[in-house]
């Protein structure tokens, strides 16, 4: 018989045994195989434990990144962008750029749908205001929005000040102020604009 089938012909008996003394000594067994150099027929040939390969990394940056949103709809839904891109022959850069936009888009919109959800109905008439009014307009005059709606909504505005009222809009990148005016920006501008393409209900109160 040839030497091969010596080695692979065990008993039922003994596989068994090995078998469970795999799942029972599972971590000692893995140190051994990493160490494994070859079988000879005088037996177990290994690696000196400070020579023996080294495994490589479990996974990269970009592995772990992607783990973190991997599940059935989202896997799902990439196939389909990956469809609609071949679709359009949109291959190499013209494929990245697309890609870039459409995330873009989708980032400002995500934004605009946070300050709609929280945007007072006073601070909505003051970005309206100032959508009127290029070179903007003076601190006071604002003030008037917020006195108004304070005075209709006192509990609202107890402990909201005139500057917490504006921050907000300026932390939401809407107004800027220059010295003692605020002006509308441009991301303003397209936040009311996305209120009228979604046909967005204003908000009552506030």
């Amino acid at each position: 018989m040839p030497e091969i089938l010596k080695v692979i012909a065990w008993p039922l008996v003994a596989l068994v045994i090995a078998l469970v003394s795999f799942f029972s000594l599972k971590p000692e067994i893995v140190a051994l195989l990493r160490r494994l150099k070859s079988i000879t027929k005088s037996g177990l040939e290994t690696h000196d434990p400070q020579l023996a390969p080294q495994p490589g990394p479990i996974s990269t940056e970009a592995d772990r990144f992607f783990k973190n949103f991997e599940n059935p709809i989202l896997l799902e839904r990439e196939e389909g962008i990956r469809k609609d891109l071949d679709r359009n022959k949109l291959t190499g850069g013209e494929r990245e750029k697309a890609l870039v936009r459409v995330l873009a888009v989708h980032q400002v919109g995500i934004h605009f749908e946070r300050v709609y959800n929280v945007i007072w109905a006073s601070q909505l008439a003051l970005l309206i205001h100032l959508s009127g009014r290029p070179l903007g307009e003076s601190v006071e005059a604002l003030r008037f929005f917020y006195d108004s709606a304070a005075e209709r909504f006192p509990q609202m505005f107890s402990n909201y000040s005139f500057d917490q009222y504006v921050g907000f809009l300026e932390q939401s990148i809407l107004i800027e102020r220059r010295e003692n005016t605020w002006v509308l920006l441009p991301l303003g501008r397209e936040f009311l604009k996305y209120l009228v393409d979604t046909a967005k209900t204003a908000p009552l109160i506030g």
